[in-house]
């Protein structure tokens, strides 16, 4: 049975009550009405000489509570003012009035905040999500996580950086009840290199995280990775001459993890490796279609050739920073992406035939395999970038700030790899002319987002 609280099963994401609760209650309604009427016209007649039995009294209804009622209509009311200006109208008259719950607050904004990018009113919103918080408090907790993410999203676009520390320290102690929203605001913060902010927004999500019961083992490691990179990119950013060994930079880190000397010493460019492609060799894994199986997990930690991929991966995270000026936060979604296509592609899992949503029905099941072209181990290609990138931009999965770092940062690795001699300018030129095939997809995709307007012009601009 659905509750009333539930996702409607139709399908369209609100809530059963707010959906098609009333149109199952008057469907329940007319059926038992028919088989009243049925019921009547069939019922045997009484023998002769007795009396007809009494029809038992009908249940008393309960009345429908007026608060509940008054919602409803003002919900129909903002849903009949189609215009804009129409629907902030109510959604101002529903503050005054005090008229509003949560569910139907979020409702109202999420509809205003896309409508208001296309009129350009982002200040407008901030004035409606603000006004909510100071006058409804209640209402406003119950999602804040999103409400903050629009506001960020808002003082990104237009340039008002300011309003950022704010906003993360108000983030920061709802990470561990809503953690999948507070990694998608790390993301967006992360690309748009507000380290301060992320610095700030992990110290006070930590008790959160570190406490919550239903967050997973993977996942509080991810957080703790997360907080150990922003400090010592932070530590970078200060010191005018950073070492692997510097005692304060020890000390920041030791309450999260222990130092890895080897990485600071290949992110600060310090290791002096000559790499060779004979570094990387590594037998493909095999991984288990069980998500909770990691028995090669161990194995492939030990691999001498996915460890050098790693330490090269981590270089090229400084010559980001220090030769193209790309913030070290946006450089490390690039840089752990790219890392993470150039195994799943080398261990076989971006073949198309293992695609878990291919829609492409059993008559291509039956087709002899292609065997796939020689590639280089180190440079992408189109067609499985393209469905790896997939991955982060699936119905579960909206990762934009992810897709963008990635991609944005593929012409700096193939300079980072011709620079150190792993590929010639040939496979270089090569790569980045199949890449180019994939620029007008991610423009049209971002055109789609538009809340966020650096998304596009990055792509514009790619490769330039």
């Amino acid at each position: 049975m659905v509750g009333r609280n539930d996702p409607c099963p139709c399908g369209s994401g609100k809530k059963y009550k707010k959906c098609c609760l009333r149109k199952d209650l008057e469907a329940e309604r007319q059926q038992r009405e028919a088989e009243r009427k049925f019921a009547e016209v069939v019922a045997p007649l009484p023998p002769l000489g007795r009396p007809p039995t009494p029809p038992e009294p009908a249940p008393e209804l309960e009345p429908p509570d007026p608060h509940t009622a008054a919602l409803n209509a003002r919900w129909e009311e903002f849903e009949a003012a189609e215009d804009y200006e129409g629907q902030i109208a109510v959604f101002w008259r529903s503050v005054d009035d005090g008229l509003l719950d949560d569910e139907m607050a979020f409702e109202m904004l999420n509809v205003i905040y896309h409508q208001s990018i296309e009129h350009d009113g982002r200040d407008r919103f901030d004035t409606l999500a603000v006004s909510l918080r100071e006058r409804l408090p209640d209402v406003y907790a119950a999602d804040a996580h999103y409400y903050l993410d629009w506001l960020m999203t808002n003082a990104l676009a237009t340039g008002r950086l300011d309003d950022i520390p704010a906003l993360a320290r108000e983030m920061g102690p709802l990470a561990g009840a809503h953690i999948d929203a507070f990694e998608s605001t790390v993301e967006m913060l992360a690309y748009h290199g507000q380290l301060a902010a992320l610095v700030e927004i992990i110290a006070l999500a930590r008790p959160a995280v570190m406490d919550a019961s239903d967050i997973l083992p993977w996942g509080v490691d991810e957080f703790t990775t997360r907080a150990v990179d922003y400090i010592i990119f932070d530590y970078l950013e200060r010191t005018p001459a950073p070492a692997a060994d510097d005692p304060e930079l020890l000390a920041a880190i030791a309450p999260y993890a222990e130092a890895d000397p080897q990485r600071l010493a290949h992110l600060l460019g310090q290791a002096g490796h000559l790499w060779t492609m004979d570094d990387f060799k590594t037998e493909p894994r095999r991984r288990s279609h069980d998500m909770f199986d990691d028995e090669d997990e161990g194995a492939g930690r030990q691999d001498a050739g996915r460890e050098n991929l790693y330490y090269l991966s981590v270089e090229f995270l400084g010559y980001l920073r220090r030769e193209a000026g790309v913030p070290y936060t946006r450089g490390e979604l690039a840089r752990h992406n790219l890392l993470e296509y150039i195994l799943a592609r080398h261990d076989g899992e971006l073949a198309p035939d293992d695609d878990p949503f291919d829609r492409r029905g059993p008559a291509h099941k039956r087709r002899p395999k292609t065997p796939p072209a020689r590639q280089s181990l180190l440079c992408p290609d189109r067609h499985t970038l393209d469905r790896f990138l997939a991955r982060s931009m699936s119905i579960f999965s909206l990762q934009h700030y992810l897709v963008a770092a990635t991609f944005g940062q593929v012409p700096a690795w193939l300079r980072f790899l011709e620079s150190r001699g792993l590929i010639d300018a040939g496979q270089h030129m090569r790569t980045m002319s199949e890449m180019r095939e994939l620029v007008a997809a991610l423009r049209q995709l971002w055109e789609k987002h538009a809340a966020d307007p650096t998304l596009r012009l990055g792509i514009e601009h790619w490769g330039e």
